[in-house]
């Protein structure tokens, strides 16, 4: 405990995602020992937040992320591919990535570097520097 405050509550409050869904984010492949360094670089949208924890109570930060580019016509219906994944370093790294449906995942590497994506045609960054 600190200060009275347990970790676990702490990490609770300060999710690095909180209020950032609908922001979206850009996932460069960081592939560790034995991984090809051929994954492509990702483009999604953060569409939630969440908590989990571990067999010894260890408070893991959780971000689940719609990937743009997999979302494609088949026939009538949008396919599309969203993943949870590990939160570390502040929001700056995921790992763990766990797909909703592997059918329509690309190959995922372990571990991607987060970077806000947020000047795009819309976006305020964008307006301010068309004006």
């Amino acid at each position: 405990k600190t200060n009275g405050v347990s970790e676990s509550h702490r990490q609770l409050r300060h999710h690095p995602f909180k209020d950032k869904v609908g922001t979206r984010v850009m996932l460069t492949p960081q592939p560790g020992d034995g991984e090809s360094d051929t994954f492509q670089i990702l483009v999604g949208i953060i569409a939630g937040h969440d908590h989990s924890t571990d067999e010894t109570d260890f408070v893991k930060d959780q971000v689940l992320i719609l990937l743009e580019d997999a979302a494609e016509e088949v026939g009538d219906e949008k396919k599309s591919c969203s993943f949870w994944a590990t939160v570390h370093l502040e929001g700056t790294l995921l790992t763990d990535i766990r797909p909703d449906a592997m059918e329509h995942a690309p190959s995922f590497c372990s571990r991607y570097k987060v970077d806000m994506h947020e000047y795009f045609q819309g976006s305020e960054a964008y307006d301010v520097c068309d004006s």
